[in-house]
């Protein structure tokens, strides 16, 4: 990115926040289609013949911003992922997969505030969608025997401190999400996560973490990070709590 654009994108961050104060008018689609394209802009990422941009997005909004959107979230995320698909193709950005928008609240954000997390996620074989109460996520169903040779692994995230102790979370095979919201994959009580705090994606033999901008951060081994992949034995920090990455081979 030039440093025009970077200036650019400065001073409509300032000039936002300021209006925003000044008058916290309730956020409208224009304003979540502006903070998607921006993220998607600022997580761009060049590979040898192609400029990739994540194609999963997570929206967070104050409660009564997102209140004034439920009855058309459905229409309206759909429009937002088919804007996004333009703009990418307007601009010769490549997608791994179709893009998602989903909308979630959280108390913390003040009115008028949006916060936009990006990831980009591939479509795997034998995949199958599983519904949480903010959207839906593509989840890929790996080995489930060792026919044909192949080894099942399975791993676990052990709370070894923080309320939650001696809780342990079985991980499936795709998108498991941290946080305290009920009926999300690792649903925790310390109330120094945020609703939802971090995503741990299971692919195969690697495990990838990614913190969802959340208010406390995310540390592995005591870094804080953005996303990191990680093996057995690392140490998720989240808020209070402490979780123990454990490989279990069958």
């Amino acid at each position: 990115m030039s440093w025009l654009h970077q200036l650019e994108d400065f001073l409509c961050t300032k000039l936002e926040g300021w209006f925003r104060k000044k008058f916290p008018d309730p956020v409208g689609p224009v304003d979540l289609a502006k903070s998607l394209w921006k993220q998607m802009r600022k997580q761009r990422f060049r590979s040898i013949k192609k400029v990739y941009v994540p194609n999963y997005y997570l929206i967070r909004l104050h409660p009564d911003d997102l209140e004034q959107l439920v009855s058309i979230q459905k229409a309206l995320t759909k429009e937002l992922a088919e804007y996004l698909e333009q703009k990418a193709a307007e601009r010769r950005l490549s997608l791994v997969g179709p893009v998602q928008v989903h909308l979630d609240w959280d108390r913390e954000l003040s009115p008028g505030q949006v916060t936009v997390v990006g990831r980009m996620q591939e479509k795997h074989g034998r995949e199958e969608k599983k519904e949480h109460d903010l959207g839906q996520t593509l989840v890929y169903q790996g080995p489930l025997s060792r026919e044909d040779g192949m080894v099942f692994r399975q791993w676990q995230l052990e709370v070894v401190a923080g309320p939650d102790v001696g809780k342990v979370y079985q991980l499936q095979a795709g998108c498991n999400v941290i946080g305290r919201q009920p009926g999300i994959e690792i649903s925790l009580t310390d109330p120094r996560v945020s609703r939802q705090h971090a995503w741990v994606e299971v692919m195969g033999e690697q495990i990838l973490v990614t913190d969802l901008d959340s208010t406390n951060g995310t540390l592995v081994n005591e870094e804080r990070i953005q996303t990191k992949l990680v093996g057995s034995g690392a140490r998720l920090e989240v808020g209070d709590t402490v979780l123990l990455l454990k490989e279990v081979v069958n």
